[in-house]
């Protein structure tokens, strides 16, 4: 591992972006009408990043990189070392471009 993170730090990144991927993929199925503020204004945000790469993005499931510092409450160099140990597995992908860092899952 890298750094002074364990296993189960790893574990609870991973869960909580699972968390974070089932609740978007809520978001997306539910009416535009039917949503708050905050959930229009998450679902805005992803539909403009996915605009910027979607040849790299289409039917793939993605985060951006502020969402998951806003819901984790990670500093940067926790999240790149994360980040890092996951891209090494082959567990994720980071696409980068248009002002927003996307986080894909293999």
């Amino acid at each position: 591992m890298r750094g002074k993170l364990t296993c189960d730090k790893v574990n609870e990144y991973i869960t909580s972006l699972n968390t974070m991927a089932a609740e978007l993929i809520r978001i997306q199925r539910v009416s535009y009408n039917k949503l708050s503020k905050e959930q229009k204004d998450c679902l805005m945000e992803y539909k403009n990043a996915a605009y910027y790469c979607p040849n790299e993005t289409t039917d793939k499931i993605f985060l951006l990189e502020s969402e998951v510092k806003r819901f984790t409450g990670k500093t940067d160099l926790v999240l790149r070392a994360l980040n890092a140990i996951l891209r090494h597995c082959g567990r994720i992908r980071e696409i980068r471009g248009g002002g927003q860092n996307r986080i894909i899952f293999q």
